[in-house]
């Protein structure tokens, strides 16, 4: 039985986790008649089955890794729309520079940033005062970029993922504007090397040879979106669930040695990126539904990381939780490979915050949601000082 769910509808967005807690309930797989129709994946062990399966379920199709698809017949964008063995290829060029030492190197100079944007603040829009521009930083640390030009990031990932419903033009002319701006870096560093993460797109070997133009173009446009938007987010989501919880906040307050398993429960039940695509390549049985070849399948992070036949309390945060196998970050090949820089970000950014004073939503601000339900996340979100009585 299909339905009509539309993934950028005010329904889905607002009505997620009943809308995944009932597809769950009914079956492995559900159909929707939306945007050409597509399936949609929801139990955690038939999401992970997927992802393990890069031949049957393929990334490899431009423009359907996105559910609604975006653009098609372009060259794909690497390493998202790369299957293996190419895709590990590409990644392991630049796999050194995301390790979690390498990562967590930049920490105590991140944690200086998150101060000083935090500083004489009577109240805090979380994403535009805070999440947009640490993750900014973080990422010219790590790719090794000059910090001045986080401005001109901040400024094209608004308009690419914040207009991409709304106004395609827009979201088309700063994608036009990024990928002239990585051109020039790639052409940059063909001409002068140096160490860092462009000059090992531009320059590095795979099978002998170089990455032709536009893989390391896709590459380092990746780089610079991909895990933006799902940090910022996260970091948000965190934020505004421990102004709604003032017992949480206080508990993290008390016990900072609690941060990192809750930065992990944090991203579990509130999944940045809530579904991403991919496309069969031959008929597959999953729990007894037959996806035929070419089935377009939506992958749904979101519900997986609130399935109670694998988390214990799932709809609840459990800040100190163990053994927690979300799947924020995916699974498998095309695992996030800025996971330990996502992961720095909000437990930089979150201990910041709660180095100020108790914060609570600013009523006054009330919450915008993402209007894309592919993502979780807000618009903006306000966040002002309380007592601790208060809150």
């Amino acid at each position: 039985m299909s339905e009509h769910l539309d993934p950028h509808s005010p329904e889905f967005v607002t009505g997620r986790d009943a809308l995944f807690t009932r597809l769950r309930d009914a079956g492995p797989v559900a159909w929707s008649t939306a945007h050409g129709g597509f399936a949609l994946i929801t139990r955690y062990e038939d999401v992970r089955r997927v992802l393990l399966d890069p031949e049957t379920f393929s990334s490899a199709f431009p423009g359907r890794v996105a559910v609604p698809n975006t653009a098609t017949g372009r060259a794909p964008l690497a390493p998202l729309e790369v299957d293996p063995p190419r895709h590990d290829q590409q990644v392991a060029l630049v796999s050194r520079w995301f390790g979690g030492a390498v990562v967590d190197a930049h920490q105590d100079e991140l944690a200086q940033v998150a101060r000083d944007l935090l500083q004489d603040r009577a109240s805090l829009e979380v994403v535009a005062d805070l999440a947009l521009p640490l993750v900014s930083h973080a990422l010219a640390l790590v790719l090794r970029l000059p910090v001045e030009d986080a401005g001109r990031w901040v400024d094209w990932a608004h308009r690419i993922f914040a207009t991409r419903v709304s106004a395609p033009e827009q979201a088309a002319a700063a994608q036009a504007e990024l990928s002239a701006y990585v051109a020039a870096l790639l052409e940059d560093r063909r001409a002068r090397p140096r160490d860092d993460v462009m000059t090992d797109l531009a320059v590095g070997l795979v099978d002998g040879g170089p990455l032709s133009h536009e893989e390391a173009l896709g590459f380092g446009t990746t780089l610079l979106l991909a895990g933006r938007d799902a940090t910022v987010d996260g970091l948000t989501t965190a934020l505004v669930h421990l102004a709604r919880d003032p017992a949480d906040q206080q508990r993290l307050r008390a016990d900072r040695s609690l941060l990192p398993r809750a930065v992990e429960e944090l991203l579990r039940a509130y999944t940045p990126i809530s579904h991403l695509g991919r496309v069969t390549t031959r008929d597959v049985d999953l729990g007894g539904t037959l996806l035929p070849t070419g089935t377009q399948v939506a992958v749904c992070y979101g519900s997986a990381d609130r399935d109670p036949r694998v988390f214990d309390r799932a709809e609840q945060v459990v800040l100190d939780r163990r053994a927690n196998r979300h799947l924020a970050f995916g699974h498998g090949v095309h695992r996030c490979l800025g996971a330990q820089v996502a992961r720095l970000v909000l437990r930089t950014g979150i201990a910041a915050v709660l180095d100020g004073p108790d914060f609570a939503l600013d009523l006054a601000h009330p919450l915008q949601d993402k209007p894309n339900g592919d993502t979780r996340g807000y618009l903006a979100a306000v966040l002002v000082a309380c007592s601790s009585s208060a809150a």
